[in-house]
């Protein structure tokens, strides 16, 4: 574990962000079709995302979590959310998650260190591409390798507000104490 000083990293929650669930039967490509007529790549497996901004996560072989960052494209969330609107298909949905999920970035050059205080280590998704989910203080998230030192952690709305608190406590912990 790596020993950095707390002032080397820290969280931002993101705000005005579009998260989307896109779903689909496994023998479908309807979905698929209509992020790639979009201009996006479709992740190819589990446990994989891709783009810069936004995002797709395949978290298992018929869901893809799509992030779009407020400074990305709004029409982008809407476009999906018509085309794939319940009922025109069915086989395949996409649904807004926005007001369910919390997303929070951990940034800085001591993350993983802090990271493994506050998950499993063996949680941690090294590489930058992949995603896990895992719990935090008994909580279910999924953490996001955006760049070396950036993590996107997703979390149930209502629990964000605890799950910053537990971010400030490790912080605070891992400060050098004060000489008296």
């Amino acid at each position: 574990m790596q020993n950095a000083p707390a002032s080397d990293f820290g969280w931002d929650l993101w705000s005005g962000c579009q998260a989307l669930t896109l779903r689909h039967e496994a023998s479908d490509s309807t979905a698929r079709r209509a992020v790639e007529a979009l201009g996006l790549p479709w992740p190819k497996s589990p446990g994989q995302f891709v783009g810069l901004g936004p995002w797709l996560a395949r978290l298992h072989p018929q869901e893809v979590l799509a992030v779009i960052p407020q400074s990305g494209e709004p029409a982008l969330a809407q476009t999906l959310l018509s085309s794939l609107a319940p009922g025109h298909f069915d086989a395949a949905v996409c649904v807004d998650l926005s007001e369910a999920l919390a997303l929070i970035e951990l940034h800085g050059p001591g993350l993983d260190g802090w990271l493994a205080r506050l998950v499993d280590a063996s949680a941690i998704p090294w590489q930058v591409g992949c995603f896990s989910r895992c719990r935090l203080a008994d909580v279910a998230v999924m953490l996001l390798r955006l760049a070396p030192h950036r993590v996107l952690l997703a979390v149930d709305r209502p629990l964000a507000p605890y799950i910053e608190d537990w971010l400030a406590y490790t912080l605070d912990a891992m400060r050098p104490a004060s000489p008296p």
